[in-house]
């Protein structure tokens, strides 16, 4: 174990009084406690990088005992040391080593190395050579590190599903840029090179202004609103590299990145065929009055594909999605009957709907529905009444078109639309669905990817704050949560108590039973730690067998009940499998005074817990005051 990890080691001259050299010896040891009870693991090695001393938390987080790691050198290659790139790490570029070689400290490095029996485990390294202070290089080092697997493989999931993401925008159709606030074009997609002739970099040395005509009349009028409402959606005319002039349709939104920073997502498309369209439809009108039904109801399926599409790239949460495109599609054309089912393992279960009272799940492979998926394509049922896989869910229905929706090119589910009253569906609204089902894929797709992205930022922020093996809060959360009574306190808020435990006998359990048992000890005792505490009480895991609770709004009677009861809860034998684990805890008890710092608090119930372990464990002390500590209360 360490003895002392001290650049000016002390060493006892023989002659000295014998109450210098018990005062030394008590510091040594005071020292080797705090050492032992670190989180994070600490390694002394020697001049020549040979390890001489670890703490029990670099025995565990390196896989080894003190024994095993003795004489070993951050050069040895069983490490099997790697870099954060995955490539080899020489043992003369290992950060003990260019510390020990140049003098200087190597601070956060981080690098991989094989932690026997559980593979291979990312580590946060710090260096710190120990000199003399005559001496013309470092006598030691000092090593400490820091478990960062979890982050590492979180941060991996990030970036997939950033690169799913990238995907999606790179292979949509339209133009996709992303701005900053002063129009410097930050990325663009492959469709956004094609439409304007240009490269990424291209785009981005021009910037948004370099693709705008500035003579469009409209200008003015869409940087006013964009500035104004942080959004906008238009026609604005654009340039190509040969300067050919071309007319567009545009949605852009403002939002914060996930450094907080502003940026803008412009979606633009090409609408030359779409306005040579509408000019040959009111050229058409004009010459053919016969036709003036069929070109109306042209116009409405394009307004219809329009305003879904706005709307959809407006939205990311799955649940609206949904509704704007059943909404729209009522009000923008008049069918009455609609609805939008997505798959969920072995049904199709309803998202929305207008027209219908009931029928909020449909096996996957029943009626014209299950016929549509699995064919990959609409299907129009012109007379239901002659369909015999029609399934009916209201009286009078005329006409079926059943469109599958697709998510990444896998079955998402399908939106259905029925007429009623002999209102009769054709080919034109079978194909005016068809372009809606594949805008409508495509939101889904985003939506999901977002929802995904969500998840993922909340199980980070969730994991930065509690104990991933018991699901109580970790160090951080409870100091957030101790910083945040403290203060009400400071303010005439109800009494803070601070119990601070330390489990007795936990490393007989480990060493009788394995780790594994270990774990599922940690897990039970937290399970305890919840049953026995009022609603509003904070149990926390601080590591290893050290835990804390923090009581808001109980007197000191009721504290030093509620510290009776969970120890003597947490004295009671715990049943694993045909083996049976016993251990105690020993606890500190402190009672906040007003204007009391949050590690004040923390080291008198320390002081509390480790005067209950030395007063013959299992029980408790409360620390009376800032000097001194209350009566014992055994379990």
């Amino acid at each position: 174990m360490i003895a002392t990890i001290d650049d000016n080691t002390r060493h006892t001259d023989a002659a000295a009084p014998r109450e210098e050299e018990a005062a030394w010896q008590a510091s040594a040891a005071h020292q080797r406690a705090a050492l032992d009870a670190l989180h994070e693991g600490v390694v002394l090695q020697d001049a020549d990088g040979h390890i001489v001393a670890a703490n029990p938390a670099a025995e565990r987080l390196l896989g080894m005992t003190a024994d095993q790691l003795h004489g070993r050198t951050s050069r040895d290659p069983r490490w099997q040391a790697v870099r954060e790139d995955g490539t080899a790490l020489p043992g003369a570029a290992h950060p003990a080593a260019v510390a020990l070689r140049t003098g200087r400290p190597q601070e956060n490095v981080v690098l991989g190395v094989q932690r026997p029996g559980a593979g291979l485990v990312w580590l946060m390294v710090t260096a710190q050579p120990l000199r003399h202070p005559a001496a013309s290089r470092p006598h030691g080092v000092v090593i400490s590190f820091a478990d960062i697997t979890d982050r590492k493989r979180l941060e991996e999931a990030l970036r997939a599903d950033e690169a799913r993401y990238r995907a999606l925008v790179d292979h949509s159709a339209d133009a996709v840029l992303l701005t900053a606030p002063g129009g410097q074009i930050l990325a663009a997609n492959p469709a956004a090179c094609r439409l304007f002739g240009r490269t990424e970099d291209e785009l981005c040395r021009l910037g948004r202004a370099g693709l705008v005509d500035p003579a469009d009349p409209g200008l003015p009028a869409l940087v006013a609103g964009h500035a104004h409402a942080g959004h906008f959606h238009g026609e604005l005319a654009h340039l190509r590299r040969d300067g050919s002039r071309f007319p567009a349709e545009i949605t852009s939104a403002v939002f914060r990145d996930r450094d907080g920073q502003l940026r803008a997502s412009t979606t633009i498309r090409d609408i030359t065929d779409r306005k040579r369209a509408e000019a040959a439809l009111r050229e058409s009108e004009a010459r053919y009055r016969t036709l003036h039904a069929a070109a109306t109801r042209q116009a409405q399926g394009l307004l219809l594909l329009d305003r879904v599409r706005t709307a959809l790239a407006r939205e990311l949460e799955l649940a609206t999605v949904c509704r704007v495109v059943v909404e729209a599609i009522v009000q923008t054309f008049g069918y009455t009957q609609v609805s939008l089912y997505l798959r969920e393992g072995a049904e199709h279960v309803l998202q929305h709907q207008v027209g219908y009272d009931r029928v909020a799940r449909v096996p996957i492979a029943a009626g014209v529905s299950g016929r549509a998926v699995r064919a990959g394509r609409a299907l129009l049922i012109a007379d239901v009444a002659n369909d015999p896989a029609f399934l009916g869910a209201i009286d009078g229905l005329t006409s079926e078109i059943c469109v599958p929706i697709d998510d990444a090119g896998q079955p998402a589910g399908f939106l259905n639309v029925e007429s009623v009253g002999g209102v009769d569906l054709d080919e034109t609204d079978l194909r005016l669905l068809e372009a809606l089902g594949e805008q409508v894929g495509i939101a889904i797709g985003r939506a999901r990817l977002h929802e995904a992205l969500r998840a993922s930022e909340a199980r980070l922020a969730h994991l930065a704050l509690h104990d991933p093996l018991t699901g109580l809060p970790n160090r951080r959360g409870l100091g957030a949560a101790l910083g945040t009574t403290l203060a009400r306190l400071g303010h005439g808020g109800p009494p803070v108590a601070l119990l601070y435990l330390d489990l007795d006998g936990f490393k007989g359990v480990n060493d009788a039973l394995g780790h594994e048992a270990g774990d599922y000890v940690l897990g039970e005792i937290a399970d305890r730690l919840r049953a026995c505490l009022r609603a509003g009480d904070t149990p926390a895991r601080l590591g290893g067998d050290e835990f804390a609770i923090l009581l808001a709004g109980a007197g000191p009677t009721e504290v030093r009940a509620i510290a009776a009861r969970v120890v003597a809860m947490l004295a009671l034998p715990v049943p694993i499998g045909t083996a049976t684990a016993t251990v105690s805890a020993s606890a500190g008890v402190a009672l906040a005074a007003a204007g009391e710092t949050a590690d004040d608090l923390l080291r008198r119930a320390d002081a509390a817990l480790y005067a209950a372990k030395h007063a013959g464990k299992n029980r408790f002390l409360v620390a009376a005051d800032k000097d001194g500590l209350g009566n014992a209360r055994t379990a």
